[in-house]
């Protein structure tokens, strides 16, 4: 169901998809497996954009949802699943120049089978700021969270730990390299330097403790 909203959002004009849903692609899949649900997806306009027929969305705001990303033990991601430009036709064309896109109420997960690894967190709230839409940019992510588990084969790493985080993260998608430069988290009010890679080959991240008491930890 598709809304079109303004008092409500006012300067700007939105159009609200409600009740989203898109199912796991992978083959044995049913109704019941979940890429992506979300009771509301909302795409903020400058209303005159919208006049001299500039349809590009500047804001996303996601509230509540869920997301589960899966690597099958073939090496197969579900999350694959945007078609290329070539295979699509636009009538009225809609131009990506996001500045913001805020998540609250939000469950994420990546699970591994390829590595055994398990991740689950419950995103209380979420904003990644910055020029979203460019091949190559930088963004701060800040976000209130809850890690429900952090699974490494048969070790768990954390478990119903809430965390908290403001990182700037460098993405480059000609070379699809995600870069975080050093910065500071908090799990359990507790600080940690954190810091990390991600590429084509795989990824690498650094956490460390700073000066935190054993008892502490």
């Amino acid at each position: 169901q598709v809304d079109l909203t303004f008092w409500s959002t006012f300067p700007n004009l939105s159009v609200d998809f409600n009740n989203v849903f898109i199912q796991d692609p992978y083959e044995e899949s049913t109704k019941s497996d979940t890429l992506f649900a979300s009771e509301q997806v909302r795409l903020k306009f400058n209303p005159f954009d919208i006049w001299r027929e500039n349809y590009t969305v500047k804001t996303i705001e996601v509230s509540p949802g869920t997301l589960k990303l899966k690597v099958n033990e073939e090496g197969l991601e579900n999350y694959d699943i945007i078609k290329s430009q070539e295979d699509t036709v636009d009538q009225a064309p809609v131009d990506l120049n996001l500045e913001i896109i805020e998540f609250e109420n939000f469950r994420l997960s990546y699970d591994n089978r390829v590595t055994d690894q398990l991740y689950r967190t419950h995103l209380k709230d979420m904003t990644l700021n910055g020029a979203l839409s460019e091949s190559v940019f930088s963004t701060t992510a800040s976000t209130n969270m809850n890690i429900i588990e952090a699974r490494s084969g048969k070790v768990t790493l954390l478990k119903n730990q809430p965390a908290r985080l403001s990182i700037q993260v460098n993405v480059n998608s000609d070379s699809n390299t995600v870069e975080i430069p050093p910065s500071t988290i908090y799990i359990s009010e507790l600080p940690f330097d954190f810091n990390g890679n991600v590429d084509s080959v795989g990824y690498d991240f650094n956490i460390k403790g700073k000066n935190i008491a054993i008892a502490d930890a």
